[in-house]
C-alpha cells in the first residue's frame, strides 16, 4: 500500500503578506488544496482572520 503524503503550502509560523493588511504569522491551518484555510495574526491591528488561501491571495515573506 502507498501512503500519499500531502504538502500544505503554508505551516504554522510562517510569515506571510497581505497586500491590505500587511504582515502576519499564520497560527493555525486545516484542509488542504482549494479547501485550505489558514488563520493569520497580523501584524498592524493584531487581529486573526480565517481565510481561504484560494481567495486570500497571500504571499509567504522571508525574514
Amino acid at each position: 500500500m502507498t501512503k500519499h503524503v500531502v504538502k500544505r503550502a503554508y505551516s504554522i509560523g510562517n510569515r506571510v503578506t497581505h497586500s491590505k493588511w500587511g504582515k502576519g504569522t499564520v497560527i493555525d491551518h486545516s484542509g488542504v488544496g482549494d479547501s485550505l484555510k489558514i488563520t493569520v495574526h497580523f501584524d498592524n491591528d493584531n487581529q486573526k482572520r480565517l481565510l481561504l488561501t484560494k481567495h486570500a491571495k497571500l504571499k509567504k515573506i522571508k525574514e
